[in-house]
Order: structure tokens, then sequence, then C-alpha cells
């Protein structure tokens, strides 16, 4: 049961939420801006942002649709050469630099106190950090299977069929590690063995998965007396 004191704390706190199933991270980026031209005739005091990251190989598809964005030519101008490691690094680090773009941009405009990142699926692949935000460095899924007593490694990327597509797509320009490519396959299939072998995901998360998370966040953040 919830007090009467912190009832009364948590009425003067809003949750604005953008969820789209199957959403790629060029998507949600770009949206970003939107909801905090949205709120900023809003007067909050404080902002906090809390900006999820999903695996990278979800942009194939719309490639058409990246020019003008920090993600244009990314996968139609690669140099000749570049390993898939670096490729994976390099996304990362463009989706960390847009992030911190956007908060610099609208930072003092909507009060925005603080801002983190994390991902659902994969690590982090990069050892670049910017000021504006954190990176909780821990991935949804390995934290949730961390509360099971489960121990996760987490992948590079997550979508088997789009690495196939970028083998076939851009072998001729980009170098694959057959070792390291493996390695990705075992982590991906422990994770999707664990996803489907629990009471708390059938595969997607429950409402106890997401409450766990949550406050795993909120205290990751260190938020929970600054709110």
């Amino acid at each position: 049961a919830i007090s009467n004191a912190a009832t009364s704390y948590y009425k003067y706190l809003k949750l604005w939420q953008l969820i789209v199933p199957g959403n790629c991270n060029f998507y949600m980026f770009q949206e970003l801006p939107r909801i905090l031209e949205h709120v900023s005739s809003m007067k909050y005091k404080n902002i906090y942002i809390c900006m999820q990251m999903t695996e990278p190989g979800r942009e194939m598809a719309i490639g058409n649709k990246l020019a003008g964005s920090p993600l244009e030519g990314f996968y139609t101008t690669l140099p000749n050469g570049i390993t898939f490691n670096d490729w994976v690094r390099q996304y990362d680090e463009v989706f960390f630099k847009w992030y911190n773009d956007i908060i610099i941009k609208f930072k003092e405009k909507v009060n925005i106190k603080d801002a983190i990142l994390w991902k659902n699926f994969c690590s982090t692949n990069t050892d670049i950090r910017h000021d504006s935000f954190r990176v909780v460095e821990q991935s949804w899924i390995q934290y949730s299977a961390r509360t099971m007593g489960v121990k996760l490694e987490m992948p590079q990327i997550y979508a088997v069929g789009w690495l196939a597509g970028m083998q076939e797509e851009y072998g001729s320009r980009m170098k694959f590690d057959t070792k390291f490519l493996a390695k990705q396959l075992d982590i991906i299939e422990q994770s999707n063995n664990f996803l489907t072998g629990n009471p708390y995901h059938f595969p997607h998360p429950n409402e106890t998965a997401h409450m766990l998370w949550a406050q795993y966040l909120v205290k990751e953040a260190g938020w929970i007396n600054g709110l």
C-alpha cells in the first residue's frame, strides 16, 4: 500500500511514454525532439529522460528514409574494408551523439534535469560517453535474468536474419570475423532460451518484469530522491 505522504508526493509526477512495437532506433530518436517540443509549453519544474535503444538491425529496411539524419549514408557509404565490429561500434556512437545533441538543444528550454540511456537486448559497443546523459551498462534482459539467478552475456547484435542480409549486401566491402559471429550466435541463443523458458517473459516481459526493470533504472539513475 502507498502511504498518504507518498500519494501526495507522486501526484505531482507525470510520465510521458512513447511505445511503438518493433520500432527502430532511428524513429525513436527522431521522435524525441517532437516530444520535448510538445512538453516545452507545459512548464514542468524538471524533466527526466529515459531513452531506450534496441538492437541495430532495424534501419536497413528504411534506408531511403535516413537522408538528412545523423544516420544518413551509414549503409550506403561504407568505407572499403570496415570490419563489422567497427560498424556496430560506430552505430552506437552515432546515436549517442544524436542523443547528446538533442539534450543540449532542449536542456534549458524544457528544464532537463537528467537523462539516461539503456538497451533492451544488446551490449553497449563503444567506450565513448557524453556528459549530458548516463548509460545504464546492463541490458534489460541481462538484468531480468540476474533477478532469476541466471547469468547472461549480452550480444552486440540480435537479429540473425539481418546479420545474414548484411553479409549478403555488404560482404564485398565489410569484413566479418567468423569466430566473432559464431560467438554472437551462441549468446543470442542463450538469451532466446532464457526468454522462452521462464514465467516473466512470453517472450516479452510481463508486468512484474517491467516493474523490476523500472525500479532498477530509477535506482541506477539516482532519481529516487531527486524526483
